[in-house]
């Protein structure tokens, strides 16, 4: 009995110990594992990768995932909107007897002329709004003409000498609200709109959008986000892509869409990108960014598919 009860000890201490909590999202020392597979995405990372220099790179990322959604791989193509189209959907927004609607490949724009003078004589003077006005007619036309536009970045500004309030507002693209971009080696592919809306009645002064059409698409697999972090520790251990010279840590990792061209055909596919914002030796010390540095691996099977230097 005594022989049993010490067998029993030494099994529970065991199995205590095996079952302890490891610090969250930590890199293990067998480089096995990252994040915690069987808990929920993190909404933020941090870790520590070895890498072939001898230097570490440090991981302290926010998390923008949409994995729990499908996930597609397909192609698009270009638009072909009418101008009958255009002035139906957006006539709640525009001045039939000033503006006047344009088309140009996937780009399509529009111009009240009342404005043309002033275009770009205005004073921002407040960031990071996102009136009702900008989020209503984004909404209303993506889904009354099949675009894609995801709402980037808004700003408040005077229009001079007017003195009128506007809100000039950029956007990007998506595939259902998954952000798409286009592999760097391809940047005449770039996909965003921009425009200016008068605050008080919410008619648009400007607009241009560029955008495309989901030609086809299939379900895909993809890792899952532990395998991602994986991928790209063996990627900096083996020297294929650098850790950042600077030592700035990755501060974003998020699910995308990667378009790139295959021939004469534009496809797009399931990508996680690692982002790290850049300040060039100029503007060191000033709150200003001047670039994003990013690596883009394939979600589907971690392979390297657009690397923009950290250098």
């Amino acid at each position: 009995m005594k022989v049993l009860k010490v067998i029993f000890l030494f099994f529970a201490c065991f199995l205590l110990t095996a079952c302890a909590a490891k610090p969250e999202h930590q890199v293990e020392k067998n480089n096995k594992s990252i994040v915690d597979e069987t808990a929920e995405i993190p909404s933020h990372i941090k870790a520590s990768i070895s890498c072939a220099d001898g230097s570490i790179q440090e991981i302290d990322a926010d998390v923008i995932w949409s994995g729990g959604t499908s996930l597609y791989a397909g192609q698009v193509c270009s638009v072909d909107y009418n101008t009958t189209d255009l002035e139906e959907v957006f006539q709640k927004w525009t001045d039939s007897e000033h503006g006047e609607f344009f088309q140009e490949g996937e780009t399509f724009s529009y111009y009240d002329n009342r404005y043309g003078e002033d275009n770009e004589n205005y004073d921002s003077i407040e960031g990071g709004c996102y009136p009702q006005q900008v989020e209503e007619f984004i909404n209303q036309m993506n889904q009354n003409l099949g675009t894609h536009q995801l709402l980037k970045e808004c700003y408040s500004e005077e229009i001079l000498p007017s003195r009128e309030s506007a809100y000039e507002f950029y956007t990007s693209v998506g595939i259902d609200d998954i952000p798409m971009i286009v592999k760097l080696e391809a940047n005449d592919l770039e996909y965003n709109g921009s425009g200016r809306i008068l605050a008080n009645d919410g008619k648009l002064i400007d607009l241009m959008i560029t955008d495309f059409e989901v030609d086809s698409r299939e379900p895909q697999e993809c890792l899952s986000l532990n395998m991602i972090l994986m991928c790209l520790e063996e990627l900096l251990q083996q020297g294929i892509i650098e850790p950042i010279s600077s030592g700035q840590s990755i501060n974003q990792i998020q699910m995308c869409y990667m378009e790139e061209k295959n021939e004469e055909k534009f496809e797009f596919y399931p990508a996680i990108a690692f982002y790290t914002s850049y300040v060039a030796e100029p503007l060191k010390g000033m709150d200003e960014e001047f670039a994003r540095r990013y690596i883009v691996l394939d979600a589907r099977d971690g392979s390297l598919v657009d690397y923009n230097t950290w250098r």
